[in-house]
């Protein structure tokens, strides 16, 4: 069980790393046509959920609801 736990975990972690490199390069891409940063993260975002290409499952969305607030008070905050 313990072993379980950890695998699960670790594919989170691995998970979300690689989905914020994506993003991050993502958004630049978006910068380079004019599309502000943000806009660029929603659509990735929008991209990478259960919608279009079911990377993020929705068990993992519900495990990250955390992780989610903090990121929309992130983008309220820098939209001003």
């Amino acid at each position: 069980l313990d072993t379980l736990n950890n695998l699960i975990t670790s594919n989170i972690i691995a998970t979300i790393g690689l989905l914020l490199i994506v993003s991050f390069l993502g958004s630049k891409i978006f910068q380079r046509f004019g599309i502000p940063q943000v806009v660029g993260f929603i659509i990735l975002g929008v991209l990478h959920g259960p919608s279009v290409f079911n990377i993020i499952h929705m068990d993992l969305s519900a495990d990250l609801i955390l992780i989610s607030e903090i990121a929309l008070g992130l983008i309220g905050f820098d939209m001003g």
